[in-house]
């Protein structure tokens, strides 16, 4: 219990003692102007970059009428538009050297780093600080602030002890015990990737480890080969997927890999949708999610990253044609939809988040199919 007490006494004071350090710099307005030189090179103009139109006019959509000078994208349903708005805008703006998205993409993690202020001086959960917290890896990670990675770190660490005290909280942001397991390992996972110290590293690799065990043994049902769930199918599966390739690459077990390799094949057999394309179960087998197909493109990603098996890229480009197709996307707004209805057809509404993830998928596709650009 002093342990525990002597670090959340560390962290306050870094945030309450130091507030002028850049890691709460405040809301600043917005770029003043948008180079359109420097955008026809950083929206991918080149011929065989794949999904090339939507990209443009997605991110175009996003920039325009979804940008916020405080770094709080609108229409942020689910409060992750600063982790993948920061991901694609730091990665696009390095590419190229583009100063505005470079601008917001700081914006986005200053957002989330008040988020992370407040929450110590006045200590609520709520999915924005939670679904957002990534971000601050992100800036470190893009920019080798120091500040950055310590405070993700202490709220890894802290993260874990809140979450073993009380999952329940946790888990009614994301339904699902498993899904609360397989995004607290992934985050101890790259937690260990930014550790400097071996020790440190070991640490949090020995976390993520240790909720991968939790879902085995609380979740795993071996006659379905999936991770049990109450609420949403997709979700356990893709981001206990997420943990198990991550386990993988960090340790070099192949038993991780095998794992997922099960749960991929269930997904397959029970959810791939082959006459339109995607996956169903977001929240079950009636409806196919914006978010659930994107992580399943994640995870293919991931795959393909860890074992260089292009089969699975082949398969994230199909997931990735699924969302740009008309079952979720409107190509005169430029905007993709929540998730497609067998009954309903496509949901009225939309996430900021949810598109900036298909975005940096489709970066990260692309990344992969020209790594040497």
């Amino acid at each position: 219990m002093k342990k525990r007490a002597g670090l959340a006494a560390c962290i306050i004071a870094v945030l309450l003692l130091f507030p002028g350090c850049a890691l709460f710099r405040g809301g600043q307005p917005p770029p003043s102007s948008w180079d359109e030189t420097s955008r026809d090179a950083l929206l991918c103009s080149t011929g065989d970059f794949v999904f090339r139109d939507e990209f443009r006019g997605i991110l175009g959509n996003l920039i325009t009428h979804c940008w916020d000078p405080s770094g709080n994208w609108k229409g942020d349903l689910q409060g992750d538009a600063t982790l993948f708005a920061s991901m694609l805008l730091f990665s696009l703006g390095n590419d190229t050297q583009d100063q505005a998205m470079i601008t917001m993409a700081h914006q986005s993690v200053s957002y989330e780093a008040s988020l992370v202020r407040r929450f110590f001086l006045y200590p609520v959960v709520h999915m924005d600080l939670v679904m957002g917290y990534p971000a601050l890896a992100q800036q470190y990670l893009h920019t080798g602030e120091d500040m950055y990675r310590l405070v993700f770190l202490a709220g890894v660490r802290t993260g874990n002890i809140m979450i073993s005290l009380m999952p329940g909280t946790f888990v009614s942001f994301v339904h699902d015990y498993a899904t609360l397991c397989g995004t607290t390992a992934y985050l101890c996972f790259l937690a260990g990737e930014i550790a400097q110290s071996g020790s440190e590293k070991n640490a949090f690799r020995k976390k993520g480890l240790a909720w991968i065990e939790k879902a085995e043994k609380e979740c795993w049902n071996e006659e379905t080969g999936l991770y049990t769930y109450s609420q949403i199918l997709d979700w356990p599966q893709t981001t206990m997927m997420m943990a198990l390739v991550a386990a993988y690459k960090a340790t070099g077990d192949a038993a991780y890999l095998d794992r997922c390799l099960v749960v991929l094949d269930s997904m397959e057999a029970l959810c791939r949708d082959r006459d339109r394309g995607g996956y169903w179960g977001h929240p079950d087998l009636s409806r196919k999610g914006l978010s659930g197909n994107n992580t399943m493109a994640w995870v293919l990603l991931d795959l393909y990253e860890a074992t260089n098996e292009r089969t699975y890229l082949d398969r994230a480009c199909s997931v990735l044609e699924w969302i740009v197709s008309e079952d979720l996307y409107d190509d005169r707004q430029h905007v993709i939809y929540h998730h497609w209805d067998d009954r309903e057809g496509r949901a009225d509404y939309f996430c900021t988040g949810c598109n900036f993830q298909t975005l940096y998928n489709i970066y990260r596709l692309n990344r992969a199919l020209h790594p040497a650009r």
